[in-house]
């Protein structure tokens, strides 16, 4: 989609399995608020080890 600048939105991006979820216009800024808040919550030594092991699968050929 980026390639090609093929606009895609919502539904579409939840079928693709790119979104975990679609709301509605007048719900965005109260989701992404929501999501922010959980996102500065995680603990950073997890984060870290999550990023390394990711970084490990792709060094060994990557994954599905």
């Amino acid at each position: 989609m980026a390639e090609i600048g093929e606009r895609t939105y919502g539904e579409d991006l939840l079928r693709l399995g790119i979104a975990d979820q679609h709301v509605e216009d007048d719900q965005v800024l109260k989701v992404t608020r929501e999501l922010s808040r959980r996102l500065a919550d995680y603990n950073n030594e997890v984060v870290k080890k999550l990023k390394a092991g990711l970084k490990r699968t792709r060094e060994v050929g990557g994954f599905l």
